[in-house]
């Protein structure tokens, strides 16, 4: 088809049933009913998407099967068996707290794409873990308490906000590009003693 051509033929005929959501139908077809091209190819390419994602499929395909019929018949009453099986966490909040854990430590371990290698580089790395944890939690408890001191917040927060701060965060923590450590300096942190 040239691409200079903006609808389709009245041969052409493509699908919209299953192709175009009816709420998009009418951004798909002009003011003669003509099916406007790069419309429906924008369509196309969503519902292949769609396809390839599994959201949307096709009756007795093979590739594009419904992805239910993949499960085994007994998935629901054995689901703590299948995650096991498959390395996965079963209950959400246990999923995102391990989510967290590994991307803070893919950020440490920035160089080595999160992997240790090694029986003493392993031992070694976990130690460095250990020791930045242990510093950055004394760090953020400092920046904290710093926070807490100013009588503004002191207004601010309520009980239930004092209650859920905690000094477990690295958001605040820039783990690419160079650092300049000067040893004759300390960070510009108001000591609470």
């Amino acid at each position: 088809m040239d691409g200079k051509v903006k609808v389709y033929g009245p041969g052409d005929n493509p699908p919209i049933e299953g192709v175009v959501p009816k709420a998009w139908r009418d951004g798909v077809t002009d003011e003669n009913g003509q099916v406007e091209r790069i419309s429906y190819e924008l369509c196309a390419d969503h519902t292949a998407g769609a396809l390839r994602r599994q959201e949307i499929w096709v009756v007795g395909a093979g590739r594009w099967r419904d992805p239910e019929e993949d499960l085994p018949s007994n998935f629901e009453d054995n689901r703590d068996v299948h995650y096991a099986a498959l390395g996965k966490l079963l209950q959400a909040q246990e999923f995102v707290e391990d989510l967290k854990r590994r991307s803070a430590i893919e950020v440490v371990f920035y160089g080595k794409d999160g992997k240790l290698t090694g029986a003493d580089q392993e031992n070694v790395s976990m130690l460095a873990l250990h020791l930045l944890q242990s510093c950055l939690i004394y760090i953020n408890t400092l920046l904290l308490q710093r926070v807490l001191d100013d009588p503004v917040w002191t207004k601010k927060l309520t009980p239930e906000d004092r209650r859920g701060l905690n000094a477990l965060f690295w958001t605040n923590v820039n783990p690419y590009g160079r650092f300049q450590l000067n040893m004759d300096t300390r960070l510009d942190l108001d000591l609470v003693g």
